[in-house]
Formats: structure tokens, C-alpha cells, sequence
């Protein structure tokens, strides 16, 4: 088994931090017949562990937005639905126009 430890850290967005740790395993095995042409004897049956401990931690922080962010956002969003129309429709009545003419 091979064990990854990798140090994590969240803050909620009232202040609060929370210190912890995210896990990964890895799971190999290897026969009978594999383990006897191995020669070096650390290799033998048993149950092996191997731990990584990773030098970069996760930092994750919680933040809210207000609302006059969260209006201007949605008139951008609304906006740009607008503007993506009236090109779309623009460019249908272009190719309608060219197709009618010929």
C-alpha cells in the first residue's frame, strides 16, 4: 500500500480555520510466483506501507459576495445574452437576404 498525505487548510468566511488532511491510497499486490524470482528479502509476503507526506499543502478559502456584486454579475450575464442574440439574428437575416437574391 502506498499512502499520500497531502496538508490542507479552510478558512469558512466567518474567520473559522480548520486544519486537516487529505488521504490517498494506492493498492498493488503481486503473486507468489513474482515475489520468488525477487532476491532481495525485504520483498517477501507481508503487507508493505509506503508514506508520502507532500511538501505543498491546499489552501481553500470561503469568501461571500455582496449583493450589489452579485446584481452587477447577473446585468453582465444579461447583457452579454442580449448581445449574442442580436448578432445571431443579425447574421440570419444577412444570410437570408444573400440566399433570397440569388
Amino acid at each position: 500500500y502506498t499512502l499520500k498525505a497531502i496538508p490542507t487548510s479552510i478558512t469558512t468566511r466567518y474567520g473559522r480555520t480548520t486544519r486537516s488532511f487529505q488521504y490517498s491510497a494506492l493498492s498493488e499486490y503481486e503473486t507468489i510466483s513474482a515475489l520468488a524470482t525477487i532476491k532481495d528479502k525485504r520483498h517477501g509476503p507481508g503487507v508493505h506501507f509506503a508514506y508520502d507526506f507532500s511538501p505543498v499543502g491546499v489552501v481553500r478559502r470561503e469568501k461571500s459576495t455582496g449583493f450589489f456584486q452579485f446584481f452587477t454579475s447577473s446585468c453582465a450575464i444579461i447583457g452579454g445574452v442580449f448581445t449574442t442574440s442580436g448578432l445571431l439574428v443579425g447574421f440570419i437575416q444577412n444570410v437570408r437576404r444573400t440566399a433570397k437574391k440569388d
